[in-house]
């Protein structure tokens, strides 16, 4: 039976896995969330089992929690305008920079949203739609060279700063590099060839 979504917005997650128990309970293990909107209508295989089973017996705290956000019931594949619509009011009108600056600070969901719809328009803007969650930052950004991380200075004590390693000249031969080369070259002890310059 599907399940018809009444709150806002949700995260529904599916059961990736069921850990049997010695007592022959089971532990769910779930993920792979998506998020829906108010008036959206889940097939019940897109939802977590112990999910179900909590909305199906009416009681506990899961059932508490689940039941102001999903309900039992709806069309299957009905789908809300907020999937069609404007991410915000207001997108449309803002500069691609001020979009990115907002991307920084909105949740996963409100970014994926905002990349989903970038993606469907007659002229996307590829820093939006490339725009990584995690790093808080676009490849393009990146290789332009308007992000990046700082600089810090060497620490010389540090065993790697005081590391030779294998040098590749255009013409003539390859110098080894210190450590174990696996290229059949004798050993070099780490740190020697600074220790005679």
């Amino acid at each position: 039976m599907p399940y018809t979504v009444t709150g806002d917005e949700v995260t529904v997650h599916a059961t990736v896995s069921k850990l049997p128990q010695p007592d022959g309970s089971f532990i769910y293990q779930n993920g792979m969330g998506e998020t829906y909107y108010r008036g959206d209508v889940i097939d019940d295989d897109m939802i977590a089992e112990d999910w179900k089973e909590a909305l199906e017996s009416g009681e506990g705290k899961l059932y508490d929690s689940l039941s102001q956000v999903l309900e039992q019931g709806g069309d299957k594949g009905t789908r809300s305008e907020a999937h069609l619509g404007l991410p915000f009011d207001g997108y449309d009108d803002m500069e691609e920079d001020d979009v990115l600056a907002a991307m920084r600070n909105l949740p996963s969901a409100a970014v994926t949203k905002m990349q989903e719809y970038e993606a469907n328009r007659d002229e996307p803007r590829a820093r939006i739609v490339n725009y990584n969650v995690g790093y808080g930052e676009n490849s393009i950004d990146r290789q332009e060279g308007k992000v990046g991380s700082d600089v810090q200075e060497a620490d010389e004590n540090k065993a790697s700063a005081r590391l030779t390693t294998r040098e590749e000249p255009e013409e003539g031969l390859v110098t080894p590099g210190e450590g174990v080369t696996g290229t059949g070259d004798p050993q070099i002890a780490y740190g020697s060839k600074k220790d005679e310059e």
